[in-house]
């Protein structure tokens, strides 16, 4: 669990110090659902972030590309009381993960998954790592 929250921290860090990012699927399968970040996603291999979420089970989510918020953290676990409401969609060992985006007051996006990496591939400066 541990492991799994240095990643969340880690990302939204990341993106606090980003001006601008926009989101997009690039997989989403029963394997694993991959999210890439840029700031100009119309450019192909050239994003800045990776999110894997490994094993899912279920996902709710808006269908166009979407921008961080700037108010909020972009990814979060749900809450005791949220989980209790998902309940029914949730295997043992797998976690309730909610995106943030901009101009939703509540999370639109909700992922069930077993576990979360990311792949943060350029700096804030925009310098590959």
């Amino acid at each position: 669990m541990k492991e799994l929250e240095n990643e969340l921290i880690k990302v939204n860090k990341y993106l606090q110090h980003c001006l601008w990012m926009d989101f997009s699927y690039e997989i989403i399968n029963s394997e694993y659902i991959k999210i890439i970040g840029s700031i100009d996603l119309s450019w192909e291999n050239y994003h800045s972030i990776e999110l894997f979420f490994e094993s899912p089970i279920n996902i709710l989510t808006i269908l166009s590309d979407w921008h961080k918020p700037d108010k909020k953290p972009f990814i979060e676990l749900a809450t005791e009381e949220e989980a209790v409401r998902q309940l029914k969609y949730i295997g043992k060992g797998h976690y309730i993960f909610k995106i943030n985006a901009e101009g939703y007051t509540v999370a639109p996006i909700w992922i069930i998954a077993k576990s979360f990496k990311c792949n943060i591939l350029k700096t804030n400066n925009g310098n590959n790592k």
